[in-house]
């Protein structure tokens, strides 16, 4: 952990943080099934800041498509601003599931380098 950042929740496969720099959301681990209901939470508290969201992807080994869809599902939130979903990072598999569920989902969602 950084210390740009502060622990949102933290089990045995994932852990979610807030982060600072970027603002937003660090992911650590694996998202199954079962951490939807928790992102779906942290992605609530995030949103409500009205701007554009970071969520940096660069440590997730896993995805679900159903977290994804969370994902696509804060999004779509966003657009109802003209804010975007700013996602950091992802390796070549997370990519892959982003780039299904971009296809039907909101158009601003952009995929980025994580920064160094």
């Amino acid at each position: 952990m950084t210390t740009d950042s502060v622990v949102l929740h933290e089990d045995s496969l994932c852990r979610i943080e807030q982060s600072t720099d970027p603002s937003g959301l660090r992911l650590h681990g694996s998202l199954g099934g079962d951490a939807r209901p928790i992102l779906e939470r942290e992605l609530d508290e995030a949103l409500r800041d009205g701007r554009d969201l970071y969520v940096d992807l660069s440590h997730i080994d896993f995805v679900s498509v159903g977290c994804m869809r969370t994902l696509m599902d804060a999004a779509a939130y966003l657009q109802l601003d003209g804010c975007r979903l700013l996602l950091l990072g992802p390796n070549p598999a997370v990519r892959r599931i982003i780039a299904i569920c971009q296809q039907t989902g909101p158009r601003n969602v952009e995929v980025l380098p994580c920064p160094t």
